[in-house]
């Protein structure tokens, strides 16, 4: 295919973030109401939610938004428990929303270029469907086959795979050759077809020495089905079973209101995108919007983010 604009190619491939969107005060404005009295997005001079990119790192997390934390105080996000369990002080999180294992790999390619290999790389990747196409002016387009939300759908399933399986076969002989840690795995436990990927991984385990299977998620997984608006206290809450293991009490102690779900499932009227008001006024309108949209979107919380940095840290 003839690019016409290498410029604008050759700067989409370097160390930036997806679009200009994610630079400003939320991660996804059209979406996303401003609440900082619960959390908010602090970044670094990239547009990262992470410290200052740097070398000798010590840890690099990769992912998706739930890398990133969409909806979650940094602080209950899986990076964080990860630095939390292991006593690791410096980490780098190169996490960005709506991104494909394809364009994490090449982040962690481009990072290495510039900063140096890290020490320890974790990955928690989303599912395989998602992918990068370039179109002729040199724009990188990201897709999926199956995600509404996404600008492209023009590829196959078959072709989204098979790019997701290059980049992870790429990832995996990049850190081995530069001799860093690598641990990965799929988030995709929860609401996803996890059957297919664990069969596709079953079938190509030989290939994939890092890779780690999230474990007992069939125990501490929720599903979306089951938010119901509680009208006494005005709040969004998850009426199905709630699957407590003693290893979470203290942590749903703390974190009641993200515990299941992320912040970022109250959705409210697209007329107070990026303008602060009064939380009153927002518990008002939380009644009326969440009632004809019960945060199926919604990030997973919480209680999914210590069980994800569990598993990672438990194979380190």
């Amino acid at each position: 295919m003839f690019i016409k604009n290498k410029y604008k190619l050759r700067h989409n491939l370097n160390f930036q973030t997806k679009n200009a969107n994610e630079m400003g005060p939320l991660s996804n404005p059209k979406s996303e109401y401003n609440t900082p009295w619960l959390y908010s997005y602090n970044r670094n001079s990239f547009g990262f939610r992470s410290a200052e990119f740097h070398e000798n790192t010590e840890l690099v997390a990769l992912g998706c938004s739930h890398t990133y934390g969409v909806g979650m105080p940094v602080e209950y996000i899986w990076p964080s428990f990860v630095c939390d369990i292991t006593g690791i002080k410096d980490c780098v999180n190169l996490g960005m929303p709506g991104s494909s294992i394809f364009f994490q790999v090449r982040l962690l390619a481009n990072y290495i270029n510039k900063y140096g290999p890290p020490k320890i790389v974790l990955a928690n990747f989303p599912d395989l469907n998602r992918y990068e196409a370039v179109d002729d002016d040199g724009d990188i387009k990201y897709g999926s086959t199956e995600d509404v939300w996404f600008e492209d759908f023009s590829k196959s399933p078959a072709y989204a795979h098979f790019q997701s399986l290059q980049a992870l076969n790429f990832l995996e002989a990049l850190c081995k050759s530069n001799n860093i840690k690598l641990i990965w795995q799929f988030w995709a436990g929860v609401g996803n077809d996890v059957g297919n990927l664990r069969a596709i991984l079953g079938e190509l385990k030989d290939n994939f020495s890092r890779c780690i299977d999230l474990h007992n998620d069939n125990k501490w997984a929720v599903s979306h089905q089951f938010f119901k608006f509680n009208k006494k206290r005005k709040e969004l809450m998850y009426s199905g079973r709630s699957p407590m293991v003693p290893c979470c009490n203290s942590l749903y102690a703390k974190t009641k209101d993200c515990f299941h779900f992320a912040y970022d499932r109250y959705n409210v009227l697209s007329r107070y995108e990026n303008i602060y008001i009064e939380k009153d006024l927002l518990e008002n309108e939380l009644y009326d919007t969440i009632n004809s949209n019960p945060g199926m979107n919604a990030h997973l919380g919480a209680h999914s983010h210590w069980h994800w940095a569990k598993n990672l840290t438990e194979n380190i």
